[in-house]
């Protein structure tokens, strides 16, 4: 009889369906294509896809499970034509280019629905103005790191 009981539990645990969402967990550099679906712990009810500009041609793209949206969740899609989601581009003094929050399953994998982002920069690269001084301060960050090493301070 407790066999039948035991049974019986462990097939009824297989019928139990997970509420938990699954959202792609993974970062990457000037790509949208990083995959990794993984289930979210049970607090956290959104997938967040937030794009970053390090740089004029260099990005960063971070796909989370998180407990909170800071902006309008984006509707699944359904048979009724849904509302235009609002794409959050932000020009400077920002570095976030691109962000979204969702409540469906792997939600977060694609990216913008356009290639706006990635504007091209009018003129040649030589035609620009160098900055001289970001490379100096990089240079000078670089020599420094190596010294402090070398001396057991860092």
């Amino acid at each position: 009889m407790a066999f039948l009981v035991a049974l019986l539990v462990v097939l009824g645990l297989q019928l139990v369906q997970s509420n938990a969402l699954t959202c792609h967990v993974c970062e990457a550099q000037n790509s949208y294509a990083c995959s990794n679906p993984s289930q979210c712990p049970g607090e956290k009810k959104f997938c967040l896809l937030a794009v970053t500009r390090i740089f004029e041609r260099f990005f960063y793209v971070s796909k989370q499970c998180t407990r909170r949206c800071p902006t309008p969740v984006v509707s699944p899609p359904s048979t009724n034509p849904p509302s235009e989601p609002k794409e959050f581009l932000i020009e400077k003094p920002m570095p976030f280019l691109f962000y979204k929050c969702c409540q469906w399953d792997s939600c977060n994998g694609e990216g913008p629905p356009t290639d706006q982002l990635l504007k091209e920069q009018p003129g040649k690269a030589s035609g620009r103005r160098h900055r001289y001084i970001e490379l100096l301060l990089t240079g000078f960050m670089v020599l420094t790191a190596n010294g402090l090493s070398a001396l057991c301070l860092l």
